[in-house]
């Protein structure tokens, strides 16, 4: 079947998808205060408005793991901010079928359906120089406006959707957030190495585990674009492992300067306390003083 347009939003970046050991089971501030002022003599005065420390973060170039978050469009010439979710472009379906790198349509057997949603491996060659899976998830409305790529798929038209994971070294830093004996695995979504054969596809779509699986989402969450959002939400954390990889990078490279900032700022508070005992211990001296004139 010739592909057919729809809408959606344009693809993004992608990341090269490494190992990982999944089955596709669900798996400073300002130092605020005012010294209070006095009516006679004290000693010299000390510039009480304190500069906030602020590090402003300078842009950086992405670290090596992020290096390959590009999307199959890249090559075409969108940007990852044109691109952001990785949907498959008409247009570039349209060139990697010309290649041969991607089958041209799925034809629905006689008086039945596809037996599962679309799973493709691109190879390396025709995208960034790695390989890149494309899987399908069921189209709706909104890819509807001949942008992006549909064909027939399991139970319905399909649009294709870069797949991303977790690279090993964000599965690791993940660690960072959870207390020790701790099975990461248990707390993300890691695809699973071979697709499912049909018989495995019929068997737990069947299975009371699934279905059980399922009601608990539903309990939450909507059905509406479910695969969609559960692909997207892989990619969202990936995104955020990164910028995460960079800011830990990024305050071991100036952690000097932090640190002299932070005692900076201590040295600052040890002054504006020695400022107001002073300031105290003449104010007391000069109420004493005329205290005593009072009484003369």
């Amino acid at each position: 079947m010739a592909p057919t347009g729809t809408s959606g939003p344009p693809a993004s970046s992608a990341q090269t998808p490494s190992a990982s050991p999944g089955d596709g089971s669900p798996s400073g501030g300002d130092v605020a205060g005012e010294s209070p002022s006095v009516s006679s003599p004290t000693p010299p005065p000390v510039d009480d408005e304190e500069e906030e420390v602020e590090e402003e973060l300078p842009e950086e170039e992405e670290a090596p793991d992020d290096a390959a978050d590009e999307s199959m469009d890249a090559p075409s010439g969108r940007s990852s901010a044109q691109t952001p979710s990785r949907l498959l472009l008409l247009d570039r379906a349209l060139a990697l079928q010309g290649e041969s790198a991607l089958p041209s349509g799925r034809d629905i057997p006689h008086d039945r359906q596809l037996p599962a949603p679309a799973r493709y491996e691109v190879p390396p060659e025709h995208t960034s120089g790695r390989p890149v899976r494309l899987v399908g998830f069921p189209a709706t409305e909104s890819h509807n406006d001949g942008k992006t790529f549909t064909q027939n798929g399991y139970g319905g038209l399909e649009a294709l959707m870069q797949m991303n994971e977790l690279t090993i070294g964000s599965l690791a830093q993940l660690y960072d957030f959870f207390d020790e004996n701790v099975d990461i695995h248990d707390y993300v979504l890691t695809p699973r190495k071979k697709p499912l054969s049909e018989d495995d596809m019929e068997h737990q779509l069947g299975h009371v585990g699934l279905k059980r699986e399922i009601a608990s989402i539903l309990t939450e969450f909507g059905p509406e674009n479910l695969a969609q959002r559960v692909f997207g939400t892989v990619d969202v954390l990936q995104k955020v492992m990164a910028r995460y990889r960079r800011m830990r990078e990024q305050v071991d490279d100036s952690s000097s300067a932090v640190h002299d900032a932070v005692d900076a700022r201590d040295e600052l508070l040890v002054v504006k306390q020695d400022y107001q005992f002073q300031t105290d211990y003449w104010s007391r001296k000069v109420a004493e003083v005329l205290a005593e004139k009072d009484e003369v």
